[in-house]
């Protein structure tokens, strides 16, 4: 009898250890989640989205140059856009000028390529 009964209170030993074991596991993932969780509120603090914004106000008027620079084009490719009418300019003295209301016009707009016929 006391064998069994040894067996038992054995069993009864496993299965209490085996439940201790699983509770600390428990404890310890819901420790590291909630590490986790203060970890990202954190970060999410410290360094929120940032949006830059223009602080400087856009020049009203570009010359060439500038504008090819804006539209990532060639100066070339610019007085063939203001020779077909897409980029309006001013003139002031000798200088050819592009609006900045012209450029933002420009890249708003559909453009289509056209083939040359040779």
């Amino acid at each position: 009898m006391e064998s069994q009964a040894q067996g038992e209170l054995r069993s009864k030993s496993l299965e209490q250890k085996s439940l201790e074991q699983k509770s600390l596991e428990q404890k310890s993932l819901e420790k590291w989640l909630i590490t986790m969780s203060i970890e990202i509120a954190a970060r999410s603090e410290a360094a929120p989205l940032v949006v830059q914004t223009n602080t400087i106000p856009p020049k009203l008027l570009y010359s060439k140059q500038e504008a090819a620079e804006m539209l990532s084009v060639s100066v070339r490719t610019i007085d063939n856009l203001i020779m077909t009418g897409e980029l309006t300019t001013r003139r002031i003295g000798s200088r050819v000028l592009v609006p900045h209301s012209s450029l933002l016009q420009f890249t708003k707009r559909d453009h289509s390529t056209q083939k040359r016929v040779q």
